[in-house]
């Protein structure tokens, strides 16, 4: 009888207990934070025990001024017999899309600089990703610079280089914040942000040596801009799709899909720059040579 009370009296205890959220600790290998919470099944156990461990993880974070990322989370315990016990892994970090948006304004600033004004209506001086088709009297300006904008060309080209180290100085810091599946799709976003970086780059240097009119830059710029754009869009797609239990394999199957668009666009780009660079200086380009190629439902077109 003695045994009995006793069970129900620890039964019980273990019902009612409620101990809320434990101190953050920090893994010093991974240098990821868990913090782990539990409560009695009366007092809301594992559903209960999520809700604290992450207030208090986001607590830890906001007081960094800090974002919390979630990692993972490990549940514990027997109901009826033990405290249930969540734990949530995470790390805290910057907050990217703010990052984003602050390195976007500073750049726009940066491009307000008067010794621009020589090229400021003959191209777009920073365009993102996102912008529609180039303004008609941008596109059909068939010029080529001259020796007066050549140093507004340079100059420009300094500017940019700036706006990129800092572009890329946060998105390396956002790769290093998830989990490894988390982290490489961040590096994979990465991938096609610095592969339309560098082709730009390509482009201004064309443009300043002469072998490239205003509106041929801004419409090759646009166009190998959507090309990787397009490529990046079917990657997110395709990752997206896969549910929790086949994330893994989805992105796999994302990744070769990309990856094999990505050479069919790297391939195009290196022919047309191979012929742009074999030009005489201010030769004028009318027309272009276009091929298409498709894997699965995805179409690439590109020019040269």
């Amino acid at each position: 009888m003695l045994s009995t009370k006793r069970s129900t009296l620890i039964l019980l205890t273990f019902l009612l207990s409620a101990c809320g959220a434990g101190q953050v600790v920090q893994n010093p290998n991974t240098n990821a934070l868990t913090v782990t919470a539990k409560n009695g099944l009366l007092t809301g156990g594992w559903n209960q025990s999520t809700v604290d461990a992450t207030d208090k993880a986001i607590a830890h974070c906001t007081a960094l001024g800090q974002k919390y990322f979630f990692l993972n989370e490990s549940r514990t315990g027997t109901p009826g017999w033990t405290p249930l016990e969540s734990t949530i892994t995470f790390r805290c970090g910057t907050d990217n899309a703010q990052l984003i948006k602050e390195t976007q304004d500073q750049c726009k600033e940066d491009m307000k600089n008067p010794e621009l004004d020589p090229i400021r209506g003959k191209v777009e001086l920073y365009r993102s990703i996102n912008e529609g088709s180039v303004p008609f009297d941008i596109a059909t300006n068939n010029t080529f610079p001259t020796a007066k904008e050549k140093p507004a060309i340079a100059k420009w080209a300094k500017i940019r280089e700036s706006c990129v180290t800092r572009s890329n100085g946060f998105m390396s810091e956002a790769a290093k914040v998830g989990t490894p599946l988390q982290n490489s799709f961040v590096e994979q976003e990465i991938s096609f942000s610095r592969q339309i970086q560098a082709r730009v780059g390509e482009l201004i240097v064309a443009l300043y040596q002469g072998k490239l009119t205003y509106g041929e830059f801004s419409q090759k710029r646009y166009e190998m801009v959507e090309n990787i754009a397009s490529a990046e869009r079917a990657y997110r797609a395709a990752t997206l799709q896969s549910d929790r239990d086949i994330q893994i394999q989805g992105q796999q199957a994302a990744q070769q899909a990309q990856l094999q668009q990505q050479q069919n666009n790297l391939i195009a780009w290196q022919t047309y720059m191979q012929s742009v660079n074999a030009r005489q200086p201010q030769t004028v380009r009318l027309q272009s040579n276009c091929t298409t190629s498709r894997i699965g439902n995805m179409a690439s077109t590109n020019c040269y």
